[in-house]
């Protein structure tokens, strides 16, 4: 559990990049990447609790990463005491009802006990600056609500902030006087708690959560029946300064929708979105960096007019796709120290060494290239089993004889002479065998002339391309 302090702001863009969109773009270097703001940023920062939905590589996570420890520019704006929630159904899976409600408000209160104490250990001043009043209901609360040993939690933090020392040790050793006596409604301690966060000069508290998708992966019917009895929980989202604030995965969508109390006012949802015009301008920023040299655009690294139609319909409005495609680019730029953009012939053999991601569901019959969902509508079914073999098999070249045979016609095995009962001559199948290859590419290669996926080793059949 980690604490930070988040500032309601608007955004401040490097100043190479000019001033545009300020309020909803911000371009930040994080943990040697770039932090890039979604359309409905503002939204998702109001005082309200919500769930952010994001598929992969939207930057659900980077996001997340930025609450925890993003300090906005100036002093003059609301500050939110973050709260990691480390959401576990495990703990919760065996209770129901009120049961399983208390102990998420168990977990809830000792993550704020938690993120308080660390910001009480790195700002040891705020603590000594509160009136007697309100010090004595940090120590009942710490105390109260922590999890862990507080001698022991104190230890470590004192490891990197020795100035704490006297502070902590006064809120170890202090008599504890009885502020609420517990068990206590929980509207009363989260009012007291956010009392005593205002006194610190916050506005309020975000209890923030991520890594649902391991839990929707394990046992999805688990996670749900957890966050349903979490969403019910009415005292949990009467305070507007006690806000939270999920990360899913897009696929439990459907499944928060129908949860009690989800409905309500007291929480909404959204999707994170990105226009293109910030995504090329994240990318810009990133190669500007790499680079060294200010305002270094993607015509400076590649003079291909191709290049920003390739990274639409393959990245999306995913930044990590986006950054994913230019990456043997760049390194190719700076590898060969070049000075002029890379030509169009070098980019095609680049990309082909570096394919576009490809995910095959067989189950959901759902093809994923980059982060772009591909439509089965115009696709023969027989077709997708072909791509399906090729999946399940892409660490071999496959022969168009075994594909026709063993997949198409779905024999048991491939008749290898004419004497054998199915067979064809090569020339009887080829037109199939080129039709299904040509529809094939058409649907899932961003440059079917230029394929980078499904590649034609001649002589010897086909390749499907899967990089993880």
């Amino acid at each position: 559990m980690r604490s930070s302090v988040i500032k309601n702001n608007s955004m401040q863009i490097n100043p190479s990049l000019g001033q545009k969109n300020k309020d909803s773009t911000f371009t930040n270097n994080l943990k040697k990447g770039f932090f890039i703001s979604p359309l409905n940023f503002r939204e998702i920062i109001s005082n309200r609790s919500m769930i952010i939905f994001g598929g992969h590589g939207s930057g659900k996570t980077t996001l997340y990463q930025h609450f925890i420890d993003h300090d906005g520019p100036g002093d003059n704006y609301p500050r939110y005491l973050i709260v990691e929630w480390h959401f576990s159904p495990l703990q919760t899976n065996q209770l129901t009802g009120i049961a399983a409600v208390g102990e998420q408000i168990r977990q809830i209160f000792g993550g704020c006990a938690e993120s308080l104490f660390t910001y009480l250990t790195r700002y040891p001043n705020c603590f000594e600056e509160l009136s007697p009043v309100n010090k004595k209901r940090v120590i009942w609360f710490l105390h109260s609500f922590i999890l862990d040993d507080l001698s022991l939690q104190a230890e470590f933090l004192l490891e990197e902030h020795p100035q704490a020392n006297e502070v902590l040790q006064t809120i170890i050793n202090a008599p504890i006087q009885n502020v609420l006596s517990l068990p206590a409604p929980e509207q009363r301690i989260m009012r007291t708690l956010v009392g005593m966060i205002q006194a610190l000069g916050f506005e309020g508290i975000w209890v923030i959560v991520d890594g649902l998708e391991v839990w929707a992966k394990a046992d999805s019917k688990m996670l749900i029946n957890n966050l349903n009895n979490f969403f019910s929980a009415l005292p949990l989202f009467e305070d507007q300064q006690f806000c939270y604030k999920l990360f899913a995965p897009t696929g439990l969508e459907p499944f928060f929708l129908k949860a009690r109390g989800l409905a309500s006012w007291r929480v909404t949802t959204c999707r994170l979105s990105w226009e293109q015009s910030t995504l090329v301008q994240l990318v810009e920023q990133h190669l500007s960096s790499a680079t060294g040299q200010p305002n270094f655009g993607l015509a400076n690294l590649c003079r291909s007019e191709k290049l920003l139609p390739w990274l639409e319909r393959i990245g999306g409005d995913s930044p990590r796709e986006w950054l994913d495609q230019i990456k043997p680019l760049l390194s190719y730029y700076l590898d060969k120290n070049l000075q002029t953009p890379v030509d169009e012939k070098t980019w095609r053999r680049l990309r082909r060494n570096h394919p576009p991601r490809l995910h095959i569901n067989p189950d959901k019959q759902q093809i994923i290239v980059g982060a772009r969902q591909i439509s089965l509508d115009k696709l023969p079914i027989k077709y997708f089993k072909i791509l399906c073999y090729l999946y399940q098999h892409n660490d071999e070249i496959v022969s168009r004889s075994k594909l026709y045979y063993l997949i198409y016609r779905g024999l048991e095995t491939s008749p290898r002479v004419a004497t054998d009962k199915y067979y064809e001559a090569p020339k009887e199948y080829e037109g199939i065998m080129s039709n299904a290859v040509y529809k094939l590419r058409k649907a899932i290669e961003p440059d079917p002339k230029h394929p980078t996926l499904l590649i034609t080793k001649r002589g010897y059949g086909l390749k499907l391309q899967v990089r993880w």
